[in-house]
């Protein structure tokens, strides 16, 4: 049973949409299956075509804040909404951004979060925005912070990889005391969070592993695909008439194409293939 909050949601990402993070689309089309209503606040404009088809059928209207200086105006009106609405939390947010430059080695960046979160602020009084969830651990979760302090929403975030390694400990744990809740992908992230946080704070950390709908997926004779561990993650392997390897050094993944796949895949290595340097990797997965 998903307990549903009074009023939208609002999802804050750093580019939607963006094709190497399926994974986000797949949640938010999950929470729309679910009944709850959504917003989308992309900190940059969407990302040029191609897209995956699967965002057509996103309802979630999508909000941008303006990127160039004849948006100025628009984020100075958005800005002064916020101000009038609510001028303590206001001042509050202006407060934590100042704190957050002296603390950091990027203060500008911490006046970039804050200017984009008054516009999304102004948007979310005038959506009835109940929650702010934020995707990634680094600026998105900081909007988020700021846009919660600007209105008294509550927030949470995910946190998924280079954003928890590479934002600094005590933004990291200051982010965490101030959300409602914390989910990310790997039991290494979490326990590497929970060290990070003070320990009233460890029970706020939940390990939630990225779902594949295997419904979408079936096995298809005649071609053997190895999983990319980077698609694998986005959840999506599309038609691709290649055998695919991997380095035994760890590094990028290659494609050799081979013409007698199945043989090819019995002998280990495709016919006139230099492959010394290669792994085969199973298993066969196509969509």
């Amino acid at each position: 049973m998903s307990i549903q909050p009074p009023g939208p949601i609002a999802y804050i990402v750093k580019r939607y949409p963006r094709l190497s993070e399926t994974f986000i689309l797949n949640e938010i089309r999950a929470m729309e299956r679910l009944g709850y209503e959504l917003r989308i606040f992309t900190l940059l404009p969407p990302e040029p075509p191609p897209h995956h088809p699967m965002v057509a059928e996103v309802r979630a209207a999508l909000h941008a804040p303006p990127q160039a200086m004849r948006g100025v105006p628009a984020l100075l009106r958005a800005h002064a909404a916020s101000l009038r609405a609510a001028p303590g939390a206001y001042a509050r947010a202006f407060g934590h951004a100042l704190r957050l430059a002296a603390t950091t080695r990027a203060p500008l960046s911490a006046f970039r979060q804050f200017l984009r979160a008054g516009y999304f602020a102004q948007i979310a009084r005038a959506e009835g925005i109940a929650h702010l969830h934020a995707h990634f651990a680094n600026a998105p979760s900081s909007v988020a912070h700021y846009v919660s302090i600007m209105t008294g929403l509550p927030f949470s975030f995910t946190a998924h990889a280079k954003d928890i390694y590479l934002t600094p400990p005590h933004l990291l744990a200051g982010r965490v005391r101030a959300a409602s809740f914390v989910a990310t992908c790997t039991h290494y992230n979490a326990e590497h969070l929970r060290g990070v946080v003070a320990p009233d704070q460890r029970g706020k950390i939940n390990l939630v592993y990225h779902g594949i709908d295997l419904s979408r997926f079936r096995y298809r004779a005649g071609w053997d695909h190895a999983v990319l561990a980077e698609l694998a993650l986005y959840g999506e392997i599309r038609h691709v008439p290649e055998i695919l390897y991997f380095r035994r050094d760890g590094g990028k993944p290659v494609a050799r194409i081979a013409r007698d796949s199945t043989e090819a895949a019995q002998r280990g290595h495709p016919a006139e293939q230099d492959t010394t340097d290669l792994r085969w990797m199973t298993p066969l997965i196509t969509t």
